[in-house]
């Protein structure tokens, strides 16, 4: 039994097997629900209208009814936990390279954003969860991204942080050729990192991140300022104190040019 949805269509994309709902609190809430789902990779949970969207650090995800396209997938990496870490950078990157088709100035903001001119059009929030059944961690990956509507039509407060695709493009984007899009690009991105690791995609990350050399603020229950120097292997940012030492930043925020906020 699917629960707390309406109008479930069951389809098959690629190698996805995706379920179509017109309505659900969360994408991610679902499938920890529906935990029956997890036992399988590749299941997608695609919601024309989400109620209460999720984001990072228990954070809503703000999205016009009908017109974002919010979705989440089960993938099984067969990686340890302390493997997963910063598996949003690698989503990011697929994100771009599709968003990129349509629009000019992408940018990655670590370690989830997806930002055109430093104003958010995705976001993007990883969960895991352990079954019985799997030796490993499930990786539950939402998406959600900004692609109809105008600033205006979003709450007062978010319209200088928000922007859509169809802000940004002038024009309407088919939300089911994106989406079979992002499919695509997952698939290859989540191929290479399995089979040749993460160097190459990290290295892709900072390109597109363009923070390199940077001031930035670390935000965690304190507060560090320094320079971004790069990343660890795992996915974390190095930054350089003013004093010279190394701060490895593992969770919370990260704002770029500190002396502006």
């Amino acid at each position: 039994m699917i629960s707390n949805s309406t109008d479930s269509i069951l389809e098959k994309i690629g190698g996805w097997q995706v379920i179509r709902l017109e309505e659900v609190d969360s994408t991610n809430s679902f499938l920890m629900r529906e935990r029956h789902l997890l036992l399988q990779p590749k299941q997608v949970v695609l919601a024309a209208t989400q109620k209460q969207g999720r984001g990072r650090l228990g954070r809503s995800y703000i999205s016009l009814p009908g017109r974002h396209l919010t979705f989440s997938a089960v993938i099984h990496p067969g990686l340890p936990l302390s493997r997963l870490q910063g598996m949003a950078l690698p989503v990011g990157i697929a994100v771009a390279r599709v968003l990129e088709r349509k629009i000019e100035g992408v940018r990655l903001k670590w370690p989830n954003d997806v930002l055109v001119k430093n104003r958010k059009i995705c976001g993007i929030l990883i969960e895991t969860t352990d079954l019985e059944q799997i030796p490993h961690p499930v990786l539950i990956l939402g998406i959600g991204i900004n692609t109809e509507g105008k600033i205006q039509e979003f709450p007062e407060e978010l319209r200088t942080v928000l922007t859509t695709l169809e802000a940004e493009a002038n024009f309407q984007i088919d939300r089911e050729e994106l989406f079979q899009e992002l499919l695509a690009e997952l698939d290859l991105v989540f191929e290479h990192l399995l089979k040749k690791g993460t160097k190459a995609l990290l290295e892709e990350w900072m390109i597109r991140a363009a923070v390199s050399g940077k001031r930035v603020r670390c935000l965690n229950g304190t507060m560090e300022d320094g320079t971004f120097e790069g990343l660890t292997p795992e996915g974390f940012p190095r930054i350089r104190r003013e004093d010279g030492t190394l701060y490895i930043h593992y969770s919370g925020d990260l704002i770029h040019d500190p002396s502006e906020n």
